[in-house]
């Protein structure tokens, strides 16, 4: 990680961050609980500090519903998906509304008083960010780095990380640069839904993942891209409940266009086909960059 001056404030957690990690996961239930039909667990009690129990701790509500065996597109019948798949695009669109002016995680300073305070990125604390272009930056840089870490002296990785960074521009939209950020949940994987026997979603957990984003990044999750090894009967499962989430999140946010409040963007901005892979599929990355590489050489 390139050092970030004021902005880098520790690698490692120490008792002030397991606090600050805590209280941020309690202030984002409290707040998505109060704004949205989100089924987010009810916080009881919780202690970031010393106590009796002698452990931090969040006392929360036990929702009920069983956790998903495999990823979304894979461990849904097909007759149930569509259904689903309307309730998880429901629960993204209200989240969408909920917007900071400051890339970050949420903390109350005091009882009625939201913040956006520091966000952890690779092993580091990052302060608030405004331009969603240094957020792309240091996590583009952090992937890298990550690459070249782990491929010391290897040219295609180098060309791949290279190619990573060169596409760093074509991610962000220059209308949304300085937001809004909407707040997201970075970890809506099938492992923290719970469902019940039809299948429909009765809770939504780990909201420790949770931060201001900028746009483009608020709907992209694995769940909708496939390893580039998969089979192809796993890759058609995965584009094809990609599909109708897309369709289904269209829809509402059509429907519900007139008492939409979030500044004129869509939430499918970051859905192209293209930006979701190279943020996330480094081996998708590796062969665009040695593509690249080969035309360039018939220039």
């Amino acid at each position: 990680m390139l050092p970030q001056d004021e902005d880098e404030l520790t690698e490692d957690h120490t008792n002030e961050d397991i606090t600050i990690l805590l209280l941020s996961e309690v202030a984002s239930m409290n707040f998505v609980r109060s704004k949205t039909t989100i089924p987010v667990p009810r916080v009881y009690g919780h202690s970031a500090a010393k106590n009796a129990f002698g452990h931090p701790y969040i006392l929360m509500e036990a929702l009920p519903g069983t956790v998903l065996n495999n990823r979304m597109a894979l461990s849904i019948p097909t007759t149930h998906k569509r259904r689903f798949a309307v309730q998880l695009a429901g629960y993204i669109y209200e989240l969408s509304p909920l917007q900071f002016s400051k890339i970050g995680c949420l903390l109350y300073t005091e009882p009625k008083n939201l913040e956006i305070s520091p966000f952890h990125m690779s092993s580091f604390w990052i302060k608030p960010l405004s331009p969603s272009l240094e957020y792309f930056y240091l996590s583009r840089k952090a992937q890298t780095e990550e690459i070249l870490s782990e491929h010391p002296g290897e040219k295609d990785w180098g060309a791949a990380a290279w190619f990573l960074e060169k596409s760093l521009t074509s991610m962000v939209m220059e209308e949304y640069i300085y937001g809004p950020f909407p707040l997201c949940h970075l970890d809506l994987y099938y492992n923290n839904i719970l469902v019940e026997k039809d299948f429909n979603i009765t809770a939504v957990l780990d909201w420790s993942n949770v931060q201001t984003v900028p746009v483009e990044r608020f709907v992209v999750n694995p769940e909708f891209v496939a390893p580039p090894a998969a089979p192809q009967e796993y890759t058609q499962a995965v584009f094809k409940f990609r599909d109708i989430f897309v369709e289904e999140l269209t829809r509402i946010e059509r429907d519900k266009k007139d008492e939409s409040d979030r500044g004129g963007w869509s939430c499918l901005v970051c859905l192209d086909r293209l930006w979701p892979r190279l943020f996330f599929d480094v081996p998708v990355v590796l062969r665009g960059a040695l593509f690249l590489m080969l035309s360039l050489l018939w220039l």
